[in-house]
């Protein structure tokens, strides 16, 4: 499968609840992030090229007043995960606004590591 993010998705240290804006039930939980996108790990079966309207549960910890931020997403990819009852989802973060934005960039800097093995791996093999 061809790459075609413009950033690398930054694996989270807490698996966020997300559910869907509309009916508040669980989609899944974000696996990782970036700017432009995000993984959800899910057990709903979510629809390939779909628009959702989710609600992400922040962490406590996040020093804003939100508990929430509630961002639109578009489904890019499904595939399964090695546990058989879970699906990932490749989703596009849809015009999350700029406060949408500045949530996003404090979970990405306080909550994701890099994935320094695939960075090892690409180093090795060069």
């Amino acid at each position: 499968m061809e790459n075609l993010r413009s950033t690398n998705r930054r694996k989270m240290f807490y698996y966020l609840e997300a559910k869907d804006a509309e009916c508040h039930t669980i989609l899944g939980r974000i696996g990782d992030v970036s700017e432009n996108g995000l993984l959800m790990l899910t057990e709903m079966p979510l629809e390939l090229h779909s628009r959702y309207r989710i609600e992400i549960q922040l962490p406590e910890s996040l020093s804003i007043d939100q508990k929430t931020l509630t961002v639109s997403i578009a489904v890019r990819w499904i595939k399964p995960d090695h546990n058989p009852a879970i699906s990932c989802a490749g989703c596009q973060i849809v015009d999350p606004g700029e406060q949408g934005q500045d949530i996003i960039q404090s979970l990405i800097e306080y909550y994701a590591f890099s994935d320094g093995y695939k960075e090892f791996r690409q180093l090795s093999a060069n």
